[in-house]
């Protein structure tokens, strides 16, 4: 028996019994109880849920067949006896033809009665989404999870705080899974426990493949109309840019302080001018997942608080989170935003935006172990944590992302604001230039070598902020997140922030003659979209994927 599940119809269960009687458990195994249904909750409309009940205890595995091609899942789980199955992969506006097979410990197995259900259209808000670029042949395997904001058309500069979005694409573009939010948030990753993670800067949540909370955590200084039923406290300002798991399970959270100078820098150098007022300093904390801080470590005791970097002192950033408790809005000194936990040290490595400069600092004694960076305004004692160039080294500035490849290297996504540090002239805007770039640091040796890039070279690409690159582990391609592009009326590219919006995540080999293989857009001529960061996952399913960070 099935019954075809349309939109706007009642999800009614499918109920059967199936499969062969056979002979005690030596025959092939029984399923009652069959029910296929739609997931309710709306955020995630591409969904559904398989509900059985086995003679003893069996695993289940899937064909799903969309009308043009089948796709056989077999999710790891122990052998029970009361099944629900997720059955993700759908394809909006299509109608899904799902064979369920039960398969007992013995091997013995029974295919049940094929089972229809058919997913809504993309909603009318949806952006846009092509693939210039595709060749099979040369990608890593898997879906890419993309995190998408919007933003506002009729005010430029400001996202819409009322939209976020996060979709799983697969190689031809075709939205295979997504969540839609009426609040933004800043990424989308996978935990240990299978299920995904995303942040904004007050509150974040552990949802699962359903959409629905399994946990939140909010901060002091987050509005209480946001913070989900049930989220735990956690005694820090904000969440920012990065917040990451931690083999021990706790999560290692990018935040703030505001901390109060008498005599601060209120102009670029070389003036010397100086003001009193706040500064918004970077805060490295963990925190278990009962909330809980363990230990917390504030960078403005451990770089200089008064080397001025590209945007030191814009006051924009953090101003709506600070709104009632400084009078003005504090100076952004480093604003950090990314962050990578080393457990064989106890180490964490942090990205500072502002300081075009990227560090590394013990979390149990909060001391700066080496720095790597333009040299450009560091004194000492910081000036010799400087990692000495090995060979031509070009720095990175205003970049985003530190992520670790399996040859001992990391990525950088180089965004190139300025391309220096006060006080020399930034470089001039039609010069400016984005690219990834690969590091390889000696701390025995305390130097830093430039292996690889990606851009200036190959092709021309400029992203102000965000963006990011994750080294892929099977083909070694580089996933690169070119997500704040932005063009002009007449639709020339541009280098420096103003005009719309619009971002793309693409995929390049790796070695001498880099290959550009993927190429996702997402563009719309009447609004502006932006994406933070994307990650290529194993599977959608939670069993078969690994975590992302």
């Amino acid at each position: 028996m099935s019954k075809k599940l349309r939109r706007g119809a009642a999800l009614l269960p499918v109920l059967g019994v199936v499969g062969m009687l056979g002979i005690g458990c030596a025959g092939p195994p029984t399923a009652s109880d069959v029910a296929l249904e739609l997931n309710p909750n709306p955020a995630v409309p591409l969904a559904a849920t398989l509900r059985l009940t086995t003679d003893r205890p069996a695993t289940v595995r899937l064909a799903i067949d969309d009308g043009e091609r089948v796709t056989e899942v077999a999710p790891k789980t122990d052998p029970v006896t009361e099944h629900e199955v997720l059955v993700l992969g759908l394809l909006p506006g299509t109608e899904h033809t799902v064979t369920a097979t039960v398969v007992a410990e013995n091997g013995a197995e029974t295919a049940l009665e094929p089972l229809t259900l058919e997913t809504a259209p993309l909603p009318e808000d949806f952006p846009p989404i092509r693939v210039p670029v595709r060749k099979p042949q040369s990608m890593e395997a898997g879906t890419t999870m993309i995190q998408v904001f919007r933003w506002l058309p009729d005010e430029p500069g400001e996202d819409d705080q009322n939209w976020g979005l996060a979709f799983a694409a697969d190689a031809e573009g075709r939205v295979r899974w997504f969540y839609r939010a009426d609040f933004s948030f800043n990424e989308v990753r996978r935990l240990r426990s299978g299920n995904l993670f995303l942040a904004d800067n007050g509150v974040m949540r552990e949802i699962d493949m359903l959409g629905n909370i399994v946990a939140s955590w909010h901060t002091r200084l987050s509005k209480p109309e946001e913070r989900p039923e049930g989220s735990l406290p956690v005694d820090i300002d904000t969440f920012h840019h990065d917040v990451i798991e931690m083999p021990n399970g706790n999560f290692l959270a990018l935040s703030t302080e505001a901390r109060w100078f008498e005599d601060f820098p209120s102009e670029y150098p070389p003036s010397t001018a100086t003001e009193p007022c706040h500064v918004i300093g970077d805060v490295v904390a963990e925190f278990t997942r009962k909330g809980e801080v363990v230990r917390q470590i504030k960078v403005l005791d451990v770089l200089d608080p008064f080397r001025i970097g590209n945007n030191s002192l814009s006051t924009s950033f953090y101003e709506d989170e600070y709104e009632d408790v400084l009078e003005k809005p504090g100076r952004d000194l480093t604003h950090s935003n990314a962050l990578l936990y080393l457990p064989e040290s106890d180490s964490v490595l942090v990205s500072s935006n502002h300081h075009g400069a990227h560090y590394q600092m013990s979390l149990a004694t909060g001391e700066l172990e080496w720095l790597a960076g333009d040299p450009e305004g560091w004194k000492e004692p910081w000036a010799s944590k400087l990692l000495e160039p090995l060979g031509e080294v070009a720095w990175t500035y205003h970049q985003h992302g530190i992520d670790p490849t399996p040859r001992g290297t990391y990525l950088i996504y180089d965004n190139g604001g300025g391309r220096s540090i006060p006080p020399v002239e930034p470089m001039p805007v039609g010069e400016r230039y984005s690219r990834v770039v690969e590091y390889r640091i000696d701390q025995e040796a305390r130097t830093v070598e430039e292996v690889w890039e990606y851009g200036k070279e190959q092709e021309w690409f400029m992203s102000p902020f965000i963006s990011d690159a994750d080294p892929l582990l099977e083909t070694g391609n580089v996933l690169i997140t070119d997500g704040g592009r932005m063009v002009d009326n007449d639709g020339n590219h541009l280098d420096r922030f103003g005009g719309r919006n619009w971002g793309r995540v693409l995929e390049v080999t790796y070695g001498d003659d880099p290959e550009k293989v993927w190429e996702l857009v997402i563009d719309d001529p009447s609004r502006g979209y932006s994406i933070y960061r994307s990650q290529r996952l194993v599977s959608l399913y939670p069993s078969l994927d690994r975590p992302t960070g």
